[in-house]
């Protein structure tokens, strides 16, 4: 999915291509400013799943800033 939303993100215009926040992951990923990240993943009930979930810090996707 990361490789699809890099792919929707327009460096030129610092904005995503298509539908708003199409690249909002690819972009808190790579936001220059960031210097910690902690991620944690669970099973679904009855295994039919995993959720994952990931925290930045400091956060980016501010507007108007560019993500490096």
């Amino acid at each position: 999915w990361v490789v699809k939303e890099r792919a929707m993100y327009d460096a030129r215009y610092n904005a995503c291509r298509g539908a708003r926040g199409a690249c909002g992951h690819y972009t808190q990923i790579v936001w220059r400013k960031t210097t910690r990240v902690g991620c944690a993943t669970a099973i679904c009930a009855g295994g039919r799943g995993t959720f994952a979930a990931c925290a930045y810090d400091p956060p980016g996707n501010y507007a108007g800033v560019r993500p490096y």
